[in-house]
Order: structure tokens, then sequence, then C-alpha cells
């Protein structure tokens, strides 16, 4: 058995805990590699909704085991709160979760800090979640954040807060104070210490006795810290290389690395977005509500434009994809036309791969082709020869394009709503 990397290859939100659910069916370990509360995913399985931050979606299977590895920056306070919605639920995690001793915690002062930083911005937003991420993972790589196994023991995890407290400024400490985040690390303490395991250790041994491990990639490609639209990405590494250092394993037992695309493009907070729908074509779609696309963590509204090549192609390249998942295709269903965006003129010159020069995409014209909609629903459809022939031509179009073969496409949120075509 081998290693499988799921990633979102546009800037998130691309349907990736759906995948995961389908792919956890046939692994035996799914792992979440890196980020944090940052990143949701909303998974429905038999008309019930499932809301994921943390926890890998592969929890809803009673036989799988689901791991956060060294990668992932946790708040304990929304792990716990997730892990009690799925005591809710019914679903029964008990020696089946695990976390990293190599994960670095998330505390309050971190959301302070995020928060007013983004708050002295002005007009240079990054749109952060305001979660906490960026401060968490500075820390780590400053050398001065801590780690999960630090946390679990009282007298070592003190003495680094004291540590840490040290060089804070008096505004955010007036504001989450020593004594009070002590008190509530030691709540917590009590409620995912016993989660703590070798994780990276464990996945090794797993792979060694030829058990699939499943990773699964928190955010989309173009919000990599190094190859995204920097600044306005996430704070750690989506990329497939990224992705394997989190969990700490190799390439050499990578079997496949899909990538996840929608059939056509979102973000969500600021940043270029080439291919944005203009407000006529923006009223043509359904509603954000009824697009599903409002955001799982922040409830904000995403942003939509039509789906970009080359965009894609330069995520492709970044991880070496070796097949696509094409997902709410059913919600270009009522569109008389829709628009793929197939490479960009600037100042006379084709571009066909998306810059790396960020500020250059606001200068970008984005050349189209025009595909007719099939104007009937895909939603109830399971087999591709079965789609309406528009909806075929389309499809087929944007594998030609990508040169990738697609796999799979998702023609509505739960987990049957899914044509599998490889």
């Amino acid at each position: 058995m081998s290693i499988t990397v799921l990633l979102g290859l546009q800037w998130g939100d691309e349907g990736k805990g759906k995948m995961v659910d389908i792919l956890a069916n046939d692994a035996h370990h799914i792992v979440r590699s890196h980020g944090g509360a940052n990143a949701g995913h909303t998974l429905v399985v038999k008309g019930r909704e499932y809301k994921f931050h943390l926890v890998p979606s592969g929890i809803l299977y009673p036989d799988k085991l689901c791991y956060l590895a060294g990668g992932v920056v946790i708040d304990p306070e929304v792990l716990i709160e997730e892990l009690e919605r799925l005591k809710e639920a019914g679903i029964d995690y008990k020696n089946r979760f695990y976390i990293s001793h190599r994960a670095h915690i998330l505390l309050p002062y971190h959301k302070l800090l995020d928060q007013a930083l983004e708050s002295r911005r002005g007009k240079g937003l990054i749109g952060t979640t305001g979660k906490g991420i960026g401060p968490c993972y500075t820390d780590k790589i400053s050398r001065i954040g801590i780690t999960m196994e630090e946390f679990a023991d009282p007298e070592v995890f003190k003495a680094r807060m004291h540590q840490r407290y040290l060089t804070l400024d008096e505004e955010i400490i007036s504001k989450a104070k020593l004594k009070d985040v002590l008190e509530m690390c030691e709540h917590w303490r009590k409620s995912i210490a016993h989660f703590l395991v070798d994780v990276e250790h464990h996945l090794y041994n797993a792979l060694e006795k030829k058990e699939s491990v499943l990773i699964e990639g928190a955010h989309g490609t173009m919000l990599d810290i190094s190859y995204g639209t920097y600044p306005f990405v996430t704070s750690s590494g989506c990329i497939a290389a990224s992705v394997l250092a989190g969990c700490g394993l190799g390439p050499m037992k990578v079997k496949r690395v899909c990538g996840i695309i929608k059939s056509y493009t979102t973000r969500v907070g600021s940043g270029p977005l080439p291919t944005a729908l203009s407000e006529d074509e923006q009223s043509q779609f359904m509603s954000h509500h009824e697009a599903r696309e409002i955001g799982t963590t922040t409830g904000r509204l995403r942003r939509m434009g039509w789906l970009d090549i080359p965009l894609i192609r330069r995520s492709i390249e970044l991880s070496g994809v070796s097949d696509l998942v094409l997902t709410k295709l059913d919600i270009l269903d009522s569109l008389k036309e829709i628009k793929i965006c197939t490479h960009y003129l600037h100042q006379g010159k084709k571009i066909d791969i998306f810059p790396t020069n960020t500020a250059l995409l606001e200068h970008l014209h984005p050349q189209y082709i025009t595909c007719e909609g099939w104007q009937s629903s895909t939603q109830f459809i399971t087999d591709f020869e079965n789609l309406p022939q528009k909806a075929q031509d389309y499809i087929k179009t944007v594998a030609k394009l990508l040169k990738v073969p697609i796999s799979t496409i998702f023609v509505g949120p739960d987990r049957e709503q899914t044509i599998k075509c490889l």
C-alpha cells in the first residue's frame, strides 16, 4: 500500500472534505498535515451536514484512524468543540484520533496578535480569518512557539509560557492575562493531552505494514506561503512536497497526487482574482447561499470567477498532479454560456501560465473560450455518459486544456452525488 496526497489547486474551498470522505473508504490512515482552524470542510452524508475545522473528515468512518500531524497548529478550544459535536452526532473517535507531539499549540494571544496586525494594515488587508494561524507559525519559525508535547507537561508548559510572555507587549498581556490562559490550558490539557502520540512514527510503521495513508491538504495551492499569491496567502506550505513534510513522510511511497478544482474559481479574503465575474455575470449565477459559496470557517461570501486554466496549470506543475477532481458542476446547470480562461494578455504578450509576480495579476486581461450551457440538472446523475452532452463537452475541454485526466466529478454536496470517470 502507499500514500495518496489530496490537494486543492485554486484558493481553497474546492470541495476537499468530500473527496477525503470518498478516498477514506479505501484508506487505513487519514492525516491532516498543516494549517489550523482557519480551514474548514463541509460534508453532507445521507442528508446530514458535518463541519470540520481540524479533525480529518475521515473520522466519519468507524474503522479509520485519523491524525493531526506535526505541521498542524492546534487551537484546543476549537478542537474540543469539534470533538464534542462529533460525540453528539454519535461518532465514536475513541482510539481512532491522535495528535502529534510535534504540532504547535495556538493560544489566545495568537488571535489577539493576528487581529491587531490585520487592523494596522489599512488598505493592505490580507483578509486573514483572525484565527491566530499566522502568529502561531511565526512563533514556530522564531523558535518561541510551544509544542503539544510541552503543553502536555504542566511544569514545562508553565515555564515556556512565562518565557513567551516576556516578549509580548502590554496591550496583549492585558487582554490575555497569563494566569487566565494557564487556567484555561489546564482545562484543555485534561481534554486532549491523552490524544498525543508519535504520529510520524505510527505512519511510517503503517506504511511498512503495507497499509494506506491518505494525506489531506488544508488549503488551496494558491494560498501556499512560498508559491501562492503572496502576501495574500496562508502561513503554511500547501503543495505536495510541503504536505508530506508536514506529516514527516518522504516521497518514495507516494502513489497518487489528486488535485481538486471547482468548475469555476472562488477565493475568500483579499488578493487578486483575475477571472472575477462581472456584475452582470454574477447575477446569472445562483445566490451565494444556493451555490454553497459561504465560508465554512468565517461565514464570508466567496468572490467568484470563471475557471482559470493558467492558474491550475501552475498548481499542477508545483505538485506533480496525477489526476483531477472537478467539483460543483451542478452550480453551472442553469447558465446559458460558460467561460473558460485559456490564457492572459499583458501589453500584447500572451501568458499561458499563472505569473509569479502577484502585482502583475491586477493588470492581466483574461482571454476566454465560451462553452454552451446545458441548462438542465446534473444533480442526480451518477454516470458520465448520462450527463447532458454539453456538460460532457465542457468537462472534456477542461481535461484537454490541462492535459491531466479527470477521475471524479461532483454534482452536489452529498456523498452519493459523485461521478467516477476512471
